[in-house]
């Protein structure tokens, strides 16, 4: 019976393999959640004030929590500050984006180190994102009249990368340059 199905409706197969696709993201979403909760929770009871001056212990409860190692030196000012949790999420989010050097921190890339190239390289994630966007909806148009078509499910999927991906770089440079220079006085 289900070859019969699959031989006379091959594409009844793209709609059963959203769902279970579907499904795993739906599960991974709730245990990443689960994880975030479970990860507060051992914040909170191995949060010591009096040890905040022990580098190690500092930079492991920080990298705990937020799974980002941050230098000590880094950390104490950022708990000077009002609404220092929030400023230790944010520059935490950010890291990837600067190095830490000889007690300095600067940003890595060179496209990073001026406002002028970020506003650039943000504009043209953005243009990128946008021009993906565009493509993958002209697909599944061409898609609803031809489903059997696998090279057009291929650039359809990949076309939806890569706006994902554009927009989700676009939002976290953006974010970084930002909250960087407000926290850490990067240029």
């Amino acid at each position: 019976m289900i070859e019969q199905l699959i031989g006379e409706h091959p594409w009844m197969l793209l709609p059963l393999a959203a769902i279970i696709g579907l499904t795993y993201c739906v599960k991974g979403a709730f245990s990443m959640y689960g994880s975030f909760s479970q990860k507060r929770k051992d914040f909170l009871e191995s949060w010591q004030p009096e040890r905040v001056g022990d580098n190690l212990w500092l930079e492991m409860v920080i990298r705990q929590t937020f799974g980002t190692f941050i230098p000590a030196d880094v950390i104490r000012p950022l708990l000077s500050k009002p609404g220092c949790a929030k400023a230790l999420l944010e520059v935490a989010s950010s890291w990837r984006f600067i190095k830490y050097e000889n007690g300095d921190v600067i940003w890595a890339g060179r496209v990073m180190r001026t406002a002028r190239r970020r506003w650039w390289g943000i504009a043209f994630l953005n243009t990128m994102y946008f021009a993906s966007g565009s493509l993958a909806g002209l697909l599944f148009i061409a898609l609803m009249q031809d489903m059997s078509s696998a090279s057009l499910w291929i650039w359809f999927g990949g076309s939806l990368f890569c706006a994902f991906v554009s927009l989700s770089i676009s939002t976290d440079v953006s974010a970084a340059s930002k909250h960087l220079p407000r926290y850490l006085g990067l240029p």
